[in-house]
């Protein structure tokens, strides 16, 4: 690619606008050359993008500005190493990302700030004159972008990322990938993920913040929330949702759609002089090199790799530190005439024992471990205190085999918070408990980790999944539209080895009010 020259042709008016026509490519070699005033348009192009995603991901104004400024700064010094200059956009956002992250920001906000500057609860602009229109289909465009705002409090990082990069900026593909530093299928599966789970929180927390008292059940389940959308919230109330015919119909406005269409939040002004004043540069004026930012890969784009590094570093160190203390506790290093054979060491004129170790494991094609451990040994004479070492040598084998798990788990009891359920339905007004947890006890050598139960109720049936760990696995009951009684039968845990219990003997049963 040639490299693109800006030399005012009449004036610097003419120059700017050549400038501003660039594209990104010829931007980014001319920076490399030292041009700050194409620093400056590529600054132009993507402050606001860059600002937007560390807004999100900060979820602080002030801290969302700081890392934007170290991102162009650290851009600016490292734009010779970004080989394909057509990706400036994805390796901006994956530089935003690793600043981010070394800023060690945790959000500590019950309620995340709203960029929007609009309080959700008064930006509720519903028509309650029309009756026939869905409430969400009502509801103001500054509200929507505040509910998912708000709803995202709930997302990881690399989740909040997708949030802004994809539905926001329209980042997909290989540059998404490129952006969050993972594969394309992993960013697909992420993207995936975030959408199930902030649709969710979304439509659980418009139930929250718009309650008009038109389901007497939702209003009672709520009454003691704090107003703050917990995971434990937001489950309770998508449980309701998803059983409740009045609050389902407007349980999922078009939040996430209108939040794709609003822009990016803009940087501030007053950051745009201070940066562009402090771009380091060499004495012939061209970008001083970062050398303590990031680890950069082949491409340029930070490495993810780092904490697995010192990971991986520190696991090797304990590997080879436990094998030292293995064959020193197993064998004695004597020298001999120059042998290099682990020995025992003697004393003069006295006998010794020559002990050399081998040590194999070997899998049987049942699972279990057979540890085959070979020791040559040879008893010594030693005829001098300063000569070597003669004698002969036998070989002894011996093996002793682990065993696999195959014992049971036993279950040692089972019990049910609440027998007594109050039905979701509608007509059924009652103040009462909508869900229990059942919960099995077990012991076992390994632990358990799973179970299985069927659930017999009034006009149905079903299986039932739980989960856990060590001597416990549990689930969540109910809520039920029916009323009448409910029964649990065929209860039993799986261990972590695979094997299954014998079936509970005792089943729990219960019934459903109104």
């Amino acid at each position: 690619m040639s490299e693109l020259s800006f030399a005012p042709m009449d004036g610097a008016r003419n120059s700017s606008r050549s400038m501003a026509s660039a594209t990104d490519a010829e931007l980014v070699n001319a920076c490399g050359s030292g041009d700050q005033d194409a620093f400056a348009h590529l600054y132009d192009r993507y402050s606001d993008r860059v600002f937007s995603f560390c807004l999100t991901l900060t979820r602080d104004r002030g801290l969302a500005e700081d890392a934007m400024a170290d991102t162009f700064v650290t851009a600016w010094q490292r734009m010779n190493q970004l080989r394909d200059p057509n990706q400036v956009r994805p390796w901006l956002f994956a530089i935003a990302k690793n600043r981010v992250s070394r800023l060690g920001v945790k959000s500590s906000r019950q309620v995340a700030v709203d960029p929007s500057g609009t309080e959700m609860r008064s930006a509720f602009d519903l028509d309650q004159s029309a009756p026939e229109t869905e409430v969400s289909d009502a509801m103001g465009g500054d509200a929507a972008v505040a509910l998912v705002w708000e709803a995202a409090e709930g997302l990881n990082e690399n989740e909040r990322a997708v949030l802004e990069l994809s539905v926001r900026q329209g980042v997909e593909g290989d540059e998404l990938a490129s952006a969050l530093g993972v594969s394309r299928h992993n960013a697909n599966v992420i993207a995936s993920r975030m959408r199930q789970n902030l649709e969710r929180s979304i439509g659980a927390l418009f139930l929250l913040r718009y309650n008009d008292d038109g389901c007497v059940e939702f209003s009672n389940l709520v009454a003691d929330c704090s107003g703050s959308l917990t995971p434990l919230w937001r489950k309770r109330i998508s449980r309701h949702a998803d059983a409740c015919v009045v609050c389902s119909k407007k349980r999922a406005p078009k939040a996430l759609a209108v939040f794709g269409e609003s822009p990016a939040s803009a940087a501030p002004i007053s950051a745009r002089t201070q940066i562009l004043a402090s771009l380091p540069v060499t004495s012939d004026g061209l970008p001083k090199f970062d050398t303590s930012s990031f680890r950069a890969g082949r491409n340029g784009f930070p490495t993810g790799g780092g904490t697995l590094r010192r990971l991986l570093i520190g696991l090797g160190v304990a590997i080879v530190a436990i094998a030292v203390l293995t064959m020193t506790t197993i064998q004695v290093t004597g020298v001999s005439g120059g042998s290099s054979r682990p020995r025992v060491a003697s004393s003069a004129n006295s006998a010794a024992q020559v002990v050399d170790t081998t040590i194999s494991p070997v899998v049987g094609s049942d699972g279990s471990t057979t540890i085959q451990t070979t020791q040559r040994s040879g008893a010594m004479t030693d005829t001098s205190a300063n000569q070597g070492v003669a004698g002969t040598s036998s070989t002894a084998n011996q093996t002793s085999t682990i065993q696999r798990d195959t014992t049971a788990p036993k279950i040692t009891s089972v019990s049910l918070t609440a027998q007594s359920l109050v039905s979701s339905a509608i007509q059924c007004s009652s103040v009462g408990t909508r869900t229990s947890v059942l919960t099995v006890m077990a012991t076992d050598n390994v632990g358990v980790v799973s179970g299985q139960a069927t659930i017999g109720v009034s006009g149905g049936g079903g299986s039932l999944v739980l989960s856990g760990s060590g001597g416990t696995v549990k689930t969540t009951i109910g809520p039920f539209l029916s009323t009448g009684s409910f029964s649990i039968i065929q209860i039993s845990v799986v261990d972590a080895a695979g094997n299954r219990s014998a079936v509970w003997p005792n089943p729990i049963s219960g019934g459903i009010t109104c």
